[in-house]
């Protein structure tokens, strides 16, 4: 008989609780209670606990028969168990209630284990239960035995004590795992690379004094490969002579805090741990992520973990290698000075993607044969250079080694699906089943049994078909192409497939021709949009800066906001992609910190910046700063930043990428200029009216006014860092009524699903032309009148007459401006001109 959780109780602990529950069983007794513990506990001489009863002078035959005495005069009258089966005893309450206390104990001193000492404590924490009266009456009680162990145990209380006597690990086997065995055992992954960081590490290990390496690097970039491979090294015997016969131990960090809920007692387990393997003498302690055990050792109230390592470092006789990041390192390190001169930093950069493809060809043979795949060497090229290029957030070559074996993995997972063919077998052979079950629950033996033998022949052959599946499967291995790493790619940044997928070239090249289906009257605008992008994506532009910064200038109502928002959707695939700011909300000093967040200690601190935060989840997005002319100027000066150096830090203290972003900035200077030129304005029905080179005089002349005003209003350094500087020009009539037209295209798009389209007559499209503009507001107001004379009416309509799919909505306006809408057939002709 066992219980749950008896993983911490020690060989000793269990050998005496089996031994209690024998003597129940063979004294007939219904129950295991305190008192058959306590025999078993003296029972078992090599236990601490029979150690300690026997310094307090107890006669262990005289005791025991003493409580079998007991145990017998408790029970009641039976008959002899020679011919009746009595049942085997189960836990008594008393029991429980010992195993309960003794586990309290063992948590209590900081102990992982529960020890014969543990279980005796809890007997004699019963202290209302007769049998423990007893026992204080000869002199044993609790104070005098926790006094024994204390005795005994040659560490204090609160560490891993006497486990040599209860035939457990030591302290170092408990909270570290033998990096070098592993080595041995080939259970590390192989290193590639970074010699001279590990010939650095060694020369630190080698020194007189502070010889304590601790590897600062972000996360991913290899720190503890390094560890690792210097393991390796140890092993293959492929290092200096100073480390030979070392072994490295890697500190188990949750087993070194476990339990440690009163104050000291995790710097005891430390002392503990030290303590053995400056005993050891050939023993490196490697703590991997060291803050966290020295962020949990700062508690108000303890004695702090570095001034626990800081003396046995200062000895020279104890080795350690820590590895922490960056961030951490400046915020602990800063602080404990006297830790701090005690390690010597060894910097890790984040490897090139060159490097990165060289260890993951090193690696491919064992996801190869974890996974069962083959991979090929696209798969690794793309899985460096995308992860490289799409994932901002990670280092390489951690991201690369996650996206190669997510793509392995998912190979494998399609290549273990069932056919269709198999999927029809097994549902039929269900159907056959629930049919037979049918018939049987009817009394109708005969047709079931006719059932039966039809579901024998399709279990038979579906056997077969799994089994032929099967060996085609261990012969046939899957290759991991470069496609299915671009499909993890897309998966892990949300970017569009055909973004990743389809020729930079070709999309670069019609990106102008499918921002001009949209945005109409403004192809110098969109031809330095166009033009500013192929030089990011080319490579010609410089890398750390966005991909793009631009300048929107010219009156409201031109097109602005919406080139920029069809430019999200061109380049990232949908307007998940296209972050709005108002810069009028950017008015003030303190505006900053909306960017951002808040620091530490403010209000708002935990939700982060409108701008960072966003960036962060969509590092590749169109970001709109509209009215930028409004901003107070220290958020111009957080702008300077973004646009030379390509990143920002928040108030969290992370980095954010934006070397993916476009960053476009609107502003309504000189828009007066621009309307109050007639050879540009509303006026002109249509560029082809005037004379070219005369337009073209007038813009030119146009653009020196408004570069003059920017040059009033915003500091030079913010201009020169700005791309391209686009103006944009009023709009004709002609180019109002092609406006109209998309507008009323995205309607029909719109009622696709009804299987209903809308056409407008000549003169509605006439009318929405002239009043959907204005000098003032542009072309903003079309919406409106669309809403007003198409949709309106076209709502009400449908309503009525609730038409069939197939039908066309004829749209027509009267003179006095009231709408008419009327159904026809998608063959009926419309004799006046159509939008579309």
């Amino acid at each position: 008989m066992m219980m749950n959780g008896t993983e911490k109780l020690t060989k000793n602990a269990i050998e005496s609780i089996s031994f209690a529950t024998k003597l129940a069983e063979d004294m007939n007794s219904p129950t295991v209670e305190i008192e058959h513990l306590f025999v078993g506990l003296l029972s078992v001489d090599k236990g601490v606990a029979a150690r300690i009863l026997r310094e307090e002078n107890v006669d262990k035959e005289k005791t025991i028969e003493k409580v079998k005495n007991r145990i017998l005069s408790s029970l009641p009258q039976r008959p002899k168990a020679t011919n009746i089966n009595i049942q085997k005893p189960v836990i008594g309450k008393s029991f429980k209630e010992v195993l309960k206390a003794a586990y309290s104990i063992s948590n209590a001193m900081g102990h992982v284990y529960v020890g014969t000492e543990h279980l005796l404590l809890g007997i004699l924490s019963l202290k209302r239960h007769d049998f423990v009266k007893e026992l204080e009456k000869s002199g044993i009680n609790y104070e005098s035995v926790k006094n024994k162990i204390k005795e005994i145990v040659h560490y204090p209380e609160g560490v891993l004590s006497a486990s040599e006597l209860e035939g457990k690990p030591s302290p170092l086997e408990l909270l570290a795992t033998n990096l070098t065995k592993l080595a041995k055992q080939g259970k590390l992954d192989p290193i590639i690379g970074r010699d001279e960081e590990i010939a650095r590490v060694v020369n630190i290990l080698a020194r007189r004094s502070k010889n304590n390496p601790i590897i600062v690097g972000e996360a991913g970039v290899g720190k503890t490969a390094i560890v690792e491979g210097l393991a390796q090294k140890i092993v293959s015997g492929d290092v200096s002579s100073v480390l030979s016969g070392y072994e490295i131990w890697a500190l188990n960090s949750p087993s070194l805090i476990a339990g440690s809920q009163v104050r000291g007692e995790l710097e005891a387990k430390l002392i503990a741990l030290i303590e053995e393997v400056e005993r050891r003498g050939n023993v490196i302690l490697f703590i991997d992520e060291i803050h966290n055990v020295l962020d949990v050792g700062s508690m108000p109230g303890s004695v702090s973990v570095g001034s626990v390592l800081a003396p046995a470092l200062s000895r020279g006789r104890l080795h350690c290698i820590g590895t922490t990041t960056t961030t951490e390192y400046s915020r602990i390190f800063t602080k404990d000075p006297a830790l701090a001169r005690r390690f010597q930093p060894v910097f890790i950069e984040e490897l090139s993607v060159e490097n990165t493809i060289k260890i993951l060809k090193g690696l491919k043979s064992i996801y190869e044969l974890f996974h069962g795949v083959l991979i090929e060497d696209s798969a690794i090229q793309q899985a460096a250079r995308l992860s490289a290029r799409y994932i901002t957030d990670r280092f390489l070559p951690d991201k690369a080694i996650d996206v190669l074996d997510e793509a392995c993995a998912r190979a494998r997972v399609g290549k273990l699906a069932y056919p269709p063919k198999y999927k029809e077998l097994a549902n039929k052979l269900r159907d056959l089943q629930y049919k037979k079950s049918k018939l049987m629950d009817s009394q109708k033996y005969e047709e079931a049994a006719v059932v039966r033998e039809e579901e024998n022949k399709i279990a038979e052959e579906l056997l077969k078909y799994r089994i032929s599946i099967q060996e085609k499967w261990r012969k046939e291995k899957k290759s991991v192409t470069a496609d299915d790493v671009r499909n993890v790619i897309s998966e892990w940044t949300g970017i569009p497939l055909e973004t990743i997928t389809s020729s930079k070239a070709k999309r670069l090249l019609s990106l102008e021709k499918r921002l001009k289906e949209r945005i109409v009257g403004q192809p110098h605008a969109i031809k330095a949009v166009v033009n500013a992008v192929k030089r990011a994506r080319t490579g010609i532009a410089e890398e750390k800066r966005p991909l793009a910064s631009l300048l929107f200038l010219g009156p409201t109502g031109v097109g602005k906001t919406e080139l920029a928002k069809q430019l999200a959707i061109q380049l990232f695939g949908s307007l998940n992609s296209f972050i709005q700011i108002d810069m009028s909300e950017m008015m003030e000093q303190h505006s900053v910190s909306k960017l951002i967040g808040a620091p530490p200690g403010y209000v708002g601190f935990d939700y982060g910046g409108q701008l960072t935060e966003k960036v962060w989840r969509h590092p590749y997005t169109v970001i709109l700063f509209d009215e930028i002319e409004k901003a107070h100027p220290d958020v111009l000066n957080v702008l300077l930043q973004v646009l030379e150096e390509g990143h920002l830090t928040d108030g969290r203290g992370r980095r954010v990428n934006f070397k993916n972003c476009v960053i476009i900035m609107t502003s309504n200077i000189g828009a007066d200029e621009i309307g109050a030129n007639e050879e540009l304005g509303f006026k002109i029905i249509s560029r082809e009216d005037v004379n070219s080179e005369k337009v073209e005089k007038a813009y030119d002349s146009m653009k020196e006014k408004i570069m003059a005003k920017l040059r009033e209003h915003f500091r030079p350094e913010f201009l020169n860092r700005i791309d391209e500087i686009v103006i944009f020009r009023m709009l004709t009539k002609k180019e109002v009524r092609e406006i109209v037209q998309i507008q009323i295209d995205d309607l029909n798009r719109r009622l696709e699903e009804r299987g209903i389209k809308v056409r407008i007559s000549s003169a509605l499209l006439n009318r929405i032309s002239e009043e959907g503009y204005s000098e003032v507001y542009g072309a903003r107001p079309i919406k409106r009148q669309i809403q007003d004379k198409v949709e309106a009416p076209l709502a009400d309509f449908l309503i009525k007459s609730s038409p069939p799919r197939g039908t066309i909505v004829y749209v027509d306006i009267q003179k006095e401006g009231r709408p008419i809408v009327k159904a026809m057939k998608s063959s009926t002709k419309i004799a006046t001109k159509k939008s579309s």
